[in-house]
């Protein structure tokens, strides 16, 4: 197997050390503190109720009792009707307001529905504005709901957020199967309750799967606390080069890998404006600026099963050249990725190359040119001068380890070898049913697609300060602490698509 990846622990001077002592003995005292209001609770709630009146709280009250929680816990207690209460809130708020939401958000996905403008907009309005507890307050006196429970689902029984994503999400729902169900005989409340609504408890997300760090928050609970299926469809993680360098990195053939870097050379300038001259995607300067980076960046993470902890970005004058993003992984290895869709030259979008302790990896360029590694198990030594009549390093065809790596891929029919994006969608999309009808964890879970995304949002902060290194946030705090603590590679493969 690989060598494992060691985190790189920088040396600290003496006054740094202090100064890092001072800190932790200052924490600990103010920890302690805040722990001094439940003490003083605690203590209170078992004090006898005549003592507690005559001397107030003591460490070691003369009288102890659990008088207190015999009250609040007794059959007469109404914290149980509380509890009721928050059961039903929970279970029927959260049922109506998915059925409410998700309908709202089917029906305003259609572009003929009339006023359709009008209510998103209105929508939007609410997520910007809030009329104040006096309107609300009217509001439910209004609706007879004053003293009901009611009160505290109806009012709030549409999420505007969540009904956009859904919104979105329905947009991109293939017309031909709301066709064929039409022509079956569906009434569009059927083809609601039975096509849409079933289809959207997976998402498949594409593109950058957020815009800023707030986004990727919002994103990240909504998984956790639906506990639903994500997946970023970032299909250049399933090349057949990609998965097969992968496979020789999971067998130890590179040794323990020091830098990869990534290029996504695209001149896309001519589908940078819409008909109206309204920029589209691709045309936002900060998807140049380094947001679009996750072609580049995801399959190094998933060679390496390392995260991005800072970045450095910079940015060619003018746009020309791109930008170049300067990365330190949590494992301690330089990752480089370039980015651009506005220079003038042929395509390379999947430009990809490695360099570990015990070998080397490089994809094509262009002009004839095919995908080459070195081993140093396999392939001549490494050194600056030869011996008289010896060989040394020299490429060779990625292509003569395929079959001993990467078999499968090989017996996968045609299609697979046809597919877009040099056959990776079709590999990402198996992947995709698969975990769905195997119940298996998605390939490209929602952490690992923030893992490939923000790195490039915090690259556009990077460039803005003259490229000055910025910390990357993880969103799974567990899984960066522990890759960082036991200094080796996730086994489980995660990662984005085009």
């Amino acid at each position: 197997m690989a060598s494992s990846a060691r985190g790189v622990r920088p040396q600290t001077s003496l006054a740094s050390r202090a100064f890092d002592a001072a800190n932790y003995l200052l924490l600990a005292l103010l920890a302690v503190l805040t722990l001094g209001p439940f003490v003083y609770l605690t203590i209170g709630s078992l004090t006898e109720a005549n003592q507690y009146r005559a001397v107030g709280v003591t460490l070691n009250p003369a009288h102890w009792s659990l008088n207190s929680y015999i009250v609040l816990l007794g059959a007469s207690s109404r914290i149980y009707q509380s509890l009721k209460v928050t059961l039903f809130i929970t279970v029927v708020g959260t049922l109506l307001s998915l059925i409410v939401t998700s309908g709202l958000a089917y029906g305003l996905s259609k572009k003929d529905v009339p006023g359709r403008n009008f209510f998103i907009i209105a929508i939007l309005f609410t997520m910007l504005f809030s009329g104040g507890l006096v309107p609300f307050y009217l509001i439910v006196k209004s609706l007879a709901l004053i003293n009901s429970v009611w009160s505290l689902i109806l009012p709030v029984l549409v999420n505007a957020w969540y009904m956009l994503i859904i919104m979105k999400f329905y947009e991109m729902l293939p017309a031909e199967v709301e066709d064929a169900a039409r022509i079956d005989g569906c009434s569009e409340l059927s083809l609601f309750w039975r096509i849409a609504l079933p289809l959207s408890k997976p998402v498949l997300s594409e593109v950058t799967p957020v815009n800023s760090l707030a986004e990727g928050e919002q994103l990240a609970s909504a998984v956790e606390r639906t506990r639903g299926f994500y997946m970023l469809a970032e299909n250049y993680r399933f090349i057949n080069d990609v998965e097969l360098i992968k496979r020789l990195a999971d067998d130890g053939r590179f040794g323990r890998i020091r830098f990869a870097e990534g290029e996504y050379l695209h001149d896309c300038r001519d589908l940078a404006l819409n008909s109206d001259g309204t920029p589209t995607w691709r045309g936002l300067r900060d998807r140049r600026g380094g947001l679009y980076c996750t072609h580049s960046l995801m399959p190094l993470l998933y060679i390496t099963g390392d995260r991005i902890l800072t970045v450095s970005c910079l940015e060619a004058e003018g746009g020309i050249g791109g930008t170049v993003m300067l990365m330190r992984s949590v494992a301690g290895s330089l990752f480089k990725v370039r980015l651009d869709t506005v220079s003038p030259r042929p395509h390379n979008m999947a430009y990809y190359a490695v360099q570990g302790e015990t070998g080397a990896y490089e994809s094509w360029r262009g002009l004839g040119d095919e995908a080459k590694v070195w081993l140093g198990d396999a392939h001549e030594p490494s050194r600056c001068r030869a011996d008289a009549g010896e060989v040394i390093a020299q490429w060779h065809p990625l292509r003569e380890l395929a079959p001993a790596y990467i078999p499968d891929r090989f017996a996968a029919p045609e299609v697979a070898r046809t597919s877009g994006h040099f056959g990776a969608d079709y590999w990402m999309l198996t992947a995709f049913a698969r975990a769905l009808l195997n119940g298996e964890p998605s390939p490209i879970d929602v952490y690992r697609a923030l893992d490939c995304c923000v790195p490039g949002i915090v690259a556009i902060e990077s460039r803005g300060l003259g490229g000055a290194p910025l910390p990357v946030p993880s969103f799974c705090q567990t899984r960066g602490d522990a890759l960082a603590a036991q200094n080796q590679r996730p086994t489980t493969s995660v990662g984005r698509g085009s």
